[in-house]
């Protein structure tokens, strides 16, 4: 995931968006996808802020949500 993330962020970098800042949870993936960005093979050059304890992006349902709107947007079948 954090590679086609990034492969995301740098297509909206070379459309001429760019995403300056990130907030997420402190998820091992999310951790993995902040190393990838910063590495030199990518150099996405954004800030990453992590949310605080017991908000809605460490709930479970949440993230759920989350994916199933990802998924609706790739034109993917939401399955639950």
């Amino acid at each position: 995931m954090a590679e086609a993330m990034c492969d995301v962020l740098k297509a909206w970098r070379d459309k001429g968006i760019v995403m300056k800042f990130m907030q997420m949870d402190n998820a091992g993936e999310n951790k993995l996808f902040e190393n990838r960005a910063r590495s030199k093979d990518w150099q996405l050059g954004i800030q990453m802020e992590y949310t605080l304890r017991d908000t809605p992006q460490h709930n479970h349902l949440a993230k759920l949500t989350f994916a199933a709107n990802w998924k609706q947007r790739k034109g993917n079948a939401c399955v639950s």
